[in-house]
């Protein structure tokens, strides 16, 4: 079953300055979670889910941990990957999420032309 989660690139335009976001999406079927250990990395108390951060993939420190740690990120059945965008060749987007494969779904015109982003 596939959903979309949120309207993400457009709210980042707007928020944010620079040409170029990077976003942590899960690149296998079972869902977006965080491992124990990226927790105590960031100085955070585990809460046995390893969601803290569905809401916000753009963290700069998610982002970090995500890259220092690498395999070790990763929560239970999730493979987590920083992806980077360039926000000039971009009008709006979005996460796709296909049974907890992510990738990143955008628009570069106004007629609707979309272009995806994923992981191999």
């Amino acid at each position: 079953m596939k959903n979309t989660n949120y309207d993400l690139i457009q709210k980042l335009k707007n928020a944010d300055s620079s040409d170029t976001i990077e976003i942590v999406i899960n690149n296998c079927y079972g869902g977006f979670s965080v491992s124990e250990e990226l927790y105590k990395e960031l100085g955070l108390t585990w809460n046995e889910y390893g969601d803290h951060f569905n809401d916000n993939r753009t963290n700069p420190d998610l982002v970090a941990a995500v890259k220092l740690l690498g395999d070790k990120a990763n929560g239970e059945c999730s493979e987590l990957k920083v992806l980077e965008i360039d926000l000039d060749d971009v009008l709006t987007g979005y996460i796709e999420n296909n049974d907890g494969k992510e990738s990143i779904t955008y628009s570069q015109s106004d007629w609707g032309c979309y272009s995806i982003i994923s992981m191999a």
